[in-house]
């Protein structure tokens, strides 16, 4: 589904409000999906995860890669047009294997067309 994401989270540390306010929201295709993960070791059992990722508007695109993704996500939360998306953070390319916990703030775009709107957060 489209929708516009804001981050609300930098290293896994809470961003404060008035920051949120000035943060323009990114439009991307959100995806949630239960992956297989190879043991890291041959004898162990895979492991599955459930992944949400958000992919450039433009899917269709050949090699198209995620531009970032949440491991062990969840929906917290669903009210009105949006959604509160938290897990662990996975950045592409990362040489870290220790993640940070994420939260993604999702507002579903119903038109394309529309430009993505501030975050309003709620007191």
């Amino acid at each position: 589904m489209l929708v516009d994401v804001v981050c609300l989270r930098r290293e896994g540390i809470k961003l404060p409000p008035e920051e949120l306010r000035a943060v323009t929201p990114v439009r991307a295709f959100l995806t949630i999906d239960t992956v297989t993960v190879g043991p890291p070791v041959p004898e162990a059992r895979h492991l599955r995860k459930d992944m949400a990722r958000l992919w450039h508007c433009d899917l269709c695109e050949e090699g198209s890669r995620p531009l970032d993704g949440l491991e062990c996500a969840r929906v917290s939360r669903i009210g009105g047009d949006a959604l509160l998306l938290v897990g662990v953070e996975s950045r592409n390319g990362a040489d870290s294997e220790a993640g940070h916990p994420q939260a993604w703030w999702c507002r579903v775009v119903l038109d394309p067309a529309s430009e993505p709107a501030p975050l309003t957060l709620e007191d």
